[in-house]
């Protein structure tokens, strides 16, 4: 049978002889690095959407204008 280590990542596929293991502050910083690497893309992701929205409305009013409506609905 394979000898599967109890944690998933970041610790490597195979099992080394006489390790100590990783150290526990190691969890804990990756873990919060992971946290504020994913806060940060959500966040890019959330401005660039709310940007592409503004674009889009901006350009749905502009074809929208009172000044000409008239022209190709009465002809």
């Amino acid at each position: 049978m394979v000898n599967v280590p109890e944690h998933f990542f970041p610790t490597l596929p195979m099992v080394i002889p006489a390790s100590q293991g990783m150290p526990l502050w190691w969890y804990f910083s990756w873990w919060v690095f992971q946290i504020i690497i994913m806060g940060v893309i959500i966040w890019m992701v959330t401005r660039w959407a709310m940007k592409v929205d503004r674009l889009l409305v901006s350009k749905v009013d502009t074809k929208s204008t009172p000044s000409d409506s008239g022209s190709s609905i009465n002809s």
